[in-house]
C-alpha cells in the first residue's frame, strides 16, 4: 500500500480532533518540514506520537531545526498503518540485523518525511535511547532507512537528515554516516502527480495512437489476387477462387516469363505462370462458376453447358497453356478492408484533435520560474522558504522568468496586516508590465537591488502572481485592504497548477552567478505563489 504526506497528515488530523479544513491549511506546512511519527514501547504496550520538526534557518553551514509540536501519544493508530509496518519490518528484517529489536523496551521507531521539489520520500530510524550521568538522551541508531537516489535535491535532503540526527539527536557523526547508507527503497511519489502534465500525457497518448494505427493496419490488410494477361490488363479474381497462399508466396521471381518490369508496382508480388500452372482452384459452389463469366468463362469453359460445373476443383493448366494465356502471371496486392478505413479516418480525426489542442494549450498555459531570496551579512544570497527568519537588516529580493510575455504582481503583507504593491509601483520605482518572456528578471531591478525590512518584527507574507492578461483590480492600486486583497486572490489559488522545483545557475543583481532551487509553476490560469518569513529585529 501507497503510504505518503497526506497519510501522515491524516494522523496528524485525528490527533488533535481538528476539521478537514486544517487538512488543507497544513498541507502546505507538510511538505516543507519533517514530520516523525515516533513508535515506542509504554508499559508494554506500542505507542505513538509525532513531532512537527522545521526547518528554520542555516549558520555558517550548519541547518537549523525547531520542533514546532510535540503530540500525547495517539488515542487511535489507524489498522492500516499497522498492517504496512508489519510487512515493511518484515522486508527490513532480512535486509538489517538490527530490526528484530523493534518493540523493545527504550527503542524508538520513527517514520519521518522530507521533501525536495516535486518529490516526497518516507524514511525510518530506529534507535536506542540511553541517558548519561546528567540525563542527557543519547541516540545509538540500529539502522535507519532512506531511498537511494543520485539526484542533488535528494543528497541536500539526506543532508537536513544528517545535520538533524548530530545537531538535535546528539548522535556521533560517525555512526550517522555509517547509519546513512541507504538499506532499500519504501516509497517515493511526486506531489505533482495528482494534477499531471496535460501537454506530457497527451504527448504519449499520441505516441501510443500512431503504435496501434500501425499494427492495426498490418492486421487489417488482406491478400488480394489478380490476373495480368498479355495486354496487361489485370483482372480481379473473385474470392469464391482460393488458392492457398503458402503456395503464391514461395514462387520463384524469376524474369524469364515476366513483361516489361515497368508494369509492376513495388506492392505487387508477382509468381511467374509456369509455377501456378497445376495448382488447382477450389470452387465453393457449382453456381459461384456464372460469376466467373464474362472475364474467365471463355478461358474456364467453352460453353455455359459443360460438364466441368460440377467439378469442385479445375486444374489451370489447360488454361495456361493456351495462346491466350500464355504470358499470364499472377500477383498478390495488399488490399486494406472497409473497417480499417473507417478506423483509420477515426484516428486521423483524433491525432488532429489532439495535436490542435496541443497547440491551444502551449498558447494558453503559461510557465513561470521564481524564487525568493534574502542576503546574509557576508552577502551570499539564499533562498527563503516557508517561516524563514529574517532580521532587518537583512535585505531581499525576488528572480522570475516566464515562458511568454505575462504580467506580474507582487504584494507583501506585513506584520501589521498591511498589504502594499511592491512591483509594479511607481513608489519603488521597480518597473512595469508586462515582462518579457524568456528573460531573467530581478525585482526590484539591478540599480536598486533589494527590499529592505523595517524594524517592525513579526509574521510577513509576500505573494506573488501572474497571469497572461493585466489582472484590472491590481493595476491601479498601490496599498489594498488585506480583506480585498483575499477576495481577489482566493478565486485563483494553485487549482491545476503544476509545481516543479530544479537547480539552476543564475546571474544575481551583482552580476555573479547564483545555484538554487528555482520553483516552476504551469498553469492555464492565473498563478498565484506566497511564501511566509518571520521577521526579527
Amino acid at each position: 500500500m501507497s503510504i505518503g504526506p497526506d497519510f501522515f497528515l491524516n494522523i496528524l488530523v485525528q490527533s488533535r480532533n481538528t476539521n478537514s479544513d486544517v487538512v488543507d491549511q497544513r498541507r502546505e506546512d507538510i511538505y516543507r518540514a519533517f514530520v516523525f511519527l515516533n513508535q515506542s514501547n509504554q508499559g508494554g504496550k506500542l505507542a505513538y506520537n509525532y513531532d512537527f520538526v522545521r526547518l528554520i534557518g542555516e549558520e555558517e553551514g550548519r541547518f537549523l531545526f525547531e520542533i514546532e509540536e510535540r503530540s500525547e501519544p495517539l488515542p487511535n493508530v489507524p489498522d492500516d498503518l499497522m498492517a504496512w509496518q508489519e510487512a515493511h519490518l518484515s522486508l527490513l528484517r532480512k535486509e538489517y540485523e538490527g530490526w528484530h529489536k523493534i518493540g523493545e523496551k527504550g527503542h524508538v521507531f520513527s517514520y519521518f518525511i522530507f521533501t525536495q521539489g516535486q518529490h516526497a520520500f518516507i524514511g525510518t530510524l530506529q534507535a536506542k535511547i540511553e541517558k548519561d550521568e546528567k540525563n542527557i538522551p543519547d541516540y545509538h541508531i540500529a539502522g535507519i532507512n532512506i531511498p537511494e537516489n543520485i539526484k542533488k535535491s535528494v543528497k541536500e535532503s539526506v543532508s537536513l537528515v544528517r545535520h538533524y540526527l548530530i545537531g538535535n539527536c546528539k548522535i556521533k557523526p560517525g555512526i550517522v554516516e555509517e547509519a546513512l547508507k541507504p538499506v532499500v527503497i519504501l516509497w517515493e511519489e511526486s506531489i505533482a502527480s495528482q494534477c499531471d502534465s496535460f501537454k506530457g500525457d497527451s504527448f504519449s497518448f499520441l505516441f501510443v495512437s500512431l503504435v496501434f494505427a500501425c499494427a492495426l493496419r498490418s492486421l487489417a490488410q488482406k491478400n488480394v489476387l489478380y490476373v495480368k494477361d498479355k495486354n496487361s490488363k489485370k483482372i480481379l479474381v473473385p474470392e469464391h477462387i482460393q488458392i492457398p497462399s503458402d503456395i503464391i508466396m514461395s514462387g520463384s521471381f524469376q524474369n524469364e516469363l515476366l513483361p516489361d518490369e515497368t508494369l509492376w508496382e513495388k506492392s505487387y508480388c508477382p509468381i511467374p505462370s509456369t509455377k501456378v500452372a497445376d495448382i488447382p482452384i477450389k470452387i465453393q459452389a457449382a453456381e459461384d462458376i456464372n460469376s466467373l463469366y464474362p472475364t474467365f468463362g471463355k478461358f474456364l469453359f467453352p460453353c455455359e453447358n459443360t460438364p466441368l460445373c460440377q467439378q469442385k476443383t479445375i486444374s489451370l493448366a489447360p488454361i495456361l497453356n493456351s495462346h491466350d494465356f500464355f504470358q499470364t502471371f499472377f500477383i498478390v496486392e495488399k488490399k486494406h478492408s472497409a473497417f480499417f478505413r473507417v478506423v483509420s479516418v477515426c484516428l486521423a480525426i483524433f491525432v488532429l484533435f489532439l495535436c490542435s489542442t496541443l497547440w491551444y494549450h502551449s498558447k494558453t498555459s503559461l510557465c513561470l520560474q521564481a524564487s525568493f531570496f534574502y542576503q546574509l551579512q557576508s552577502g551570499k544570497l539564499c533562498s527563503i522558504q516557508e517561516n524563514t527568519i529574517l532580521t532587518s537588516q537583512e535585505n531581499y529580493c525576488i528572480y522570475i522568468k516566464a515562458d511568454k510575455d505575462c504580467y506580474v504582481y507582487v504584494f507583501q503583507i506585513d506584520s501589521q496586516d498591511k498589504v502594499f504593491k511592491l512591483f509594479p509601483s511607481s513608489t519603488y520605482k521597480t518597473g512595469a508590465n508586462p515582462i518579457k518572456a524568456h528573460i531573467d528578471r530581478w525585482i526590484p531591478p539591478e540599480e536598486k537591488d533589494f527590499f529592505y525590512l523595517d524594524e517592525t518584527e513579526g509574521e510577513e507574507q509576500i505573494y506573488l502572481l501572474a497571469c497572461l492578461e493585466p489582472i484590472s483590480e491590481l493595476e491601479n492600486i498601490e496599498e489594498i485592504e488585506q480583506s480585498n486583497f483575499q477576495k481577489i486572490t482566493a478565486p485563483m489559488g494553485l487549482k491545476g497548477v503544476r509545481t516543479l522545483e530544479k537547480n539552476r545557475k543564475i546571474k544575481n543583481v551583482k552580476g555573479n552567478v547564483v545555484e538554487s532551487k528555482i520553483q516552476e509553476f504551469i498553469s492555464k490560469g492565473a498563478i498565484v505563489h506566497k511564501v511566509k518569513f518571520l521577521h526579527r529585529k
